[in-house]
């Protein structure tokens, strides 16, 4: 505002500044000290149009109602002096507020500039992070692929042995022989039921002795035969018996049952391995995915940072060249 910095410059000559009123344009300064136009006091009238995006400014200075011109050049020269530094501090207040403004746009762009090189930094260490993800991920694959090679050796080693104490099981029926030895428990009891009933008969039979005689005697034969009988049920039971433990066929079943849950555990620790293989390969993919975006987006990046700072050289010198034309109105 060009009034304001002629009110600035003239506040040293100590006159009384009066603005002008609603609907008037003149200032007036009332018995102002200027030692240099007179020793008395000095009356200045301006005037400050706006002509556009400029503004005329136009003043007068009186001694006691005289009025100076050109050809008192002393105080002409004084009063010239006066408008001129208004005009200076103008211009320089136009130029320092331009500055700033052209500085504002200098420093947001050296603050984009430290935004990019900040995202850059970020997309580096994405890409860092990634390659170490990677890096993990294949080193456990490969060691998931002897892992899971060692598996498959020792799975079909198990199923080797399951199949082995299979084909030992497979020579003894274990039903058949218990079923047998059933078979023959139940002829040893009714041979024993049949021998007591002899029994039963011959005391029946003592008063009829004589008369029985060959009847006794048949009972006997069949008692002694049915005791021969009894004593080799007995022994094939023992041997039956005998064939179930000395085969250990309980322990050999357990063993099997224990082997085949060995087995069925390795397999599943196998199908973890391939997860985990899985897993590892899908890692790398969607982490190579995340490598090639950021490789991009550092592309981008030192593109628009190679702008930035083009633009920022060209924003330094606009405001460089600024400060010199301010310097010659300072």
């Amino acid at each position: 505002d060009v009034a304001k910095v002629f009110e600035a410059k003239t506040k040293d000559f100590k006159g009384k500044f009066i603005k002008p009123e609603k609907g008037n344009v003149e200032y007036f300064i009332d018995d102002a000290k200027i030692a240099s136009i007179s020793d008395q006091p000095v009356d200045i009238y301006a005037y400050f149009l706006q002509e556009g995006e400029n503004v005329r400014f136009t003043s007068f200075y009186s001694v006691g109602g005289l009025y100076f011109s050109p050809a008192n050049a002393p105080q002409y020269a004084s009063a010239k002096g006066i408008v001129e530094s208004v005009y200076k501090q103008v211009l320089f207040d136009q130029f320092d507020a331009k500055i700033k403004e052209e500085a504002k746009k200098q420093s947001n762009i050296e603050g984009d500039l430290k935004g990019l090189e900040k995202d850059n930094d970020g997309l580096q260490k994405d890409i860092k992070k990634s390659n170490d993800v990677i890096g993990k991920s294949e080193g456990e694959i490969s060691q998931g692929e002897k892992d899971k090679a060692n598996n498959a050796t020792t799975v079909e080693t198990q199923k080797a042995a399951v199949a082995k104490q299979k084909d030992e099981l497979a020579k003894f029926d274990r039903k058949a022989l218990e079923t047998e030895i059933k078979a023959l428990e139940n002829d040893k009891k009714g041979v024993e039921k049949d021998m007591e009933k002899a029994s039963k008969e011959i005391g029946a039979k003592t008063a009829e002795i004589e008369k029985l005689k060959n009847e006794i005697s048949t009972l006997n034969t069949q008692v002694e035969s049915n005791k021969k009988a009894i004593d080799e049920k007995t022994k094939l039971i023992a041997e039956k018996q005998g064939t179930i433990n000395n085969n250990n066929l309980e322990e050999k079943e357990k063993a099997l049952k224990e082997a085949q849950k060995q087995q069925e555990k390795l397999e599943k620790d196998g199908e973890k391995i391939v997860k985990d293989i899985e897993k590892n390969k899908s890692a790398i993919a969607d982490n190579k995915s995340k490598i090639t975006t950021a490789e991009a987006g550092i592309k981008d990046n030192e593109t628009k940072q190679a702008a930035k700072k083009a633009e920022l050289d060209v924003q330094k010198e606009v405001v460089n060249k600024l400060k010199e034309e301010q310097a010659k109105y300072k």
